[in-house]
């Protein structure tokens, strides 16, 4: 069986054809599956921005009282880390398990397996989209936006989805070959969480800079938190980021081309 954009042959479909096609498939899978997911909702993915939106402000009413911080500031600050970390945190929980959801369609339709991993990244970019315009406007009502910051730390979210792409290629292989990977994958991320500025920040770690700044999750944040806020972004944040898509991308498709026929028989 094939779909409109893949070009099959006795070959098989080139590699610049098959990407297309898993590029679309994968987009339009992820638009099925949110509007699927929230059928008869009157919010939609609008209620996981609520959620999201809730947590900051409860969470900066004590914080900042804690840390001495004002309240729009530390608000500010934490929305801008929660929005990504969400993105970041659903899109690695749900990569290992992004070829076992697939299980039957993998056993019975021929499509590139890369569309399983689009799909995964396209249905949390959406539902971020809805996030980011709740946290613009949080930044606009306490004066912590910087205009001329939106349109840097929005390309640099792209950076950041490219980084995370390989990853849940490598997670999703992982995932179908050893079913425990989903729970480790989760529990390490609940963990990583509270050693990741998000709720506190970095300056305020006095003697712990070596390990922050050696947290590829800090750098993933730090990205897109810090055009916004208007602080200074270091250009080692762009190495390390850029380096982990780089590394990644190399060890996707090295796993790809040996376990990319066995996939099916794991599944």
């Amino acid at each position: 069986m094939t779909f409109p954009g893949m070009a099959v042959s006795k070959a098989g479909p080139s590699a610049p054809s098959e990407l297309r096609a898993a590029l679309s498939l994968g987009w339009l899978m992820a638009l099925h599956d949110t509007r699927m997911r929230y059928r008869g909702s009157i919010l939609g993915p609008l209620w996981l921005t609520a959620n999201l939106a809730a947590t900051g402000l409860g969470v900066s009413f004590m914080y900042a009282a804690l840390f001495h911080i004002p309240y729009q500031t530390y608000l500010a600050y934490l929305m801008t880390g929660l929005v990504v970390w969400a993105f970041v945190f659903q899109v690695l929980s749900e990569a290992s398990t992004a070829f076992i959801a697939a299980a039957g369609v993998i056993r019975n339709v021929r499509l590139p397996l890369l569309s399983h991993v689009f799909r995964v990244l396209f249905r949390q970019a959406i539902i971020m989209a809805h996030n980011l315009l709740v946290l613009i406007l949080i930044l606009v009502l306490t004066g912590q936006l910087h205009p001329w910051g939106i349109v840097p730390a929005f390309l640099n979210l792209f950076l950041v989805a490219i980084a995370l792409l390989p990853a849940i290629a490598i997670l999703a292989m992982l995932g179908v070959r050893f079913r425990d990977v989903p729970q480790i994958v989760t529990n390490l991320l609940q963990f990583i969480m509270f050693l990741t500025p998000i709720f506190w920040r970095a300056e305020d770690a006095s003697g712990r800079g070596a390990f922050i700044y050696s947290n590829p999750f800090y750098h993933l944040i730090a990205l897109f938190r810090q055009p916004l806020l208007g602080g200074p972004l270091a250009w080692q944040s762009y190495a390390v980021v850029g380096g982990i898509a780089v590394v990644g991308l190399v060890i996707a498709a090295l796993a790809f081309r040996w376990g990319r026929d066995r996939i099916v028989f794991w599944v």
